[in-house]
């Protein structure tokens, strides 16, 4: 009988370490899982703000795409006006070179008359 006393008395000390140890083994999964999740909290609130800055900088790109859509047709409207300029420019030095050129033989014939 006294052998059925320590058996059972073993059992309960090896029962009560087994559920210590387990009691330890859920403490430390409790708080794994709450360093998981507050990492996860964490991950989540930087996310969250690199959404932020990429709908900023997708906003921002769209804005720089229309100034610079802009500034070519400026430049496109400015090349022709430049262009066009140039054209009379030439035409205007085409026109006074031939008006000289008539004026130099009215002057020649006068000359020849008198």
């Amino acid at each position: 009988m006294r052998e059925r006393v320590y058996d059972c008395t073993t059992a309960k000390e090896y029962a009560e370490r087994e559920a210590d140890r387990l009691q330890g083994l859920l403490e430390q999964q409790r708080s794994a899982r709450a360093r998981l999740e507050s990492e996860v909290s964490e991950l989540q609130g930087e996310h969250q703000h690199l959404r932020q800055q990429t709908a900023q900088l997708e906003a921002r790109d769209a804005g720089l795409r229309e100034d610079l859509t802009r500034q070519r047709k400026a430049l496109e409207e400015a090349t022709t006006t430049a262009r066009a300029a140039r054209e009379a420019v030439s035409y205007a030095e085409q026109r006074a070179t031939a008006a000289q050129q008539e004026v130099l033989a009215l002057q020649a014939r006068c000359q020849q008359t008198q």
